[in-house]
């Protein structure tokens, strides 16, 4: 149980911090197709942000860097050694990573295909 509470309280802040200095700030939301994140499904499925909206873009990458950190934060928590946590932390964290991207590259790619048709 204090895990999903530690979970739960990572994912509300990070989530709140994303919402305050990105989703609301009117020059970085316009900027949200230049991050890592885009830049990496845009390569790899190539996909092309052309018709979105960068708010919504914005808000699920909200969503998936939320679930990342509360992520790492919840292993971290699990064990007692800080070097042994931060290094499967790190590990977990690249693999979580790739998925998530990956699996939001993956939607706006069927987005796109439903577009074009």
């Amino acid at each position: 149980m204090r895990l999903l509470i530690n979970f739960l309280v990572a994912f509300i802040i990070v989530f709140i911090f994303y919402l305050i200095f990105v989703i609301f700030n009117k020059k970085k939301v316009n900027k949200i197709f230049e991050t890592y994140a885009a830049l990496f499904i845009k390569l790899k499925f190539k996909v092309t942000f052309n018709q979105e909206n960068p708010k919504k873009f914005a808000f699920i990458m909200a969503l998936a860097d939320s679930f990342i950190c509360a992520m790492g934060f919840m292993i971290m928590s699990l064990f007692e050694n800080i070097y042994i946590a931060f290094i499967i932390a790190v590990v977990v964290l690249i693999i979580l990573i790739l998925i998530v991207y990956s699996l939001i590259g993956l939607y706006y790619k069927k987005k796109e295909g439903k577009k074009n048709v």
